[in-house]
């Protein structure tokens, strides 16, 4: 019986630390994904400062 329940802990153990793990990188890859859009974003912003400075001498 103590061994049974022993077994039963650590199954819920490994569980509990698998989901956190899980959760981890989940929140990894959201941060990525947050960081990979804002420099997208930057990146879009650059582009359309350029083309506004490229636009102006031409009038």
């Amino acid at each position: 019986m103590m061994m049974m329940m022993m077994m039963m802990v650590v199954v819920m153990v490994v569980m509990v630390v698998m989901m956190m793990m899980m959760m981890m990188m989940m929140m990894m890859m959201m941060m990525m994904m947050m960081m990979m859009l804002m420099l997208l974003m930057l990146m879009l912003l650059l582009l359309l400062l350029l083309m506004m400075m490229m636009m102006i001498p031409r009038f």
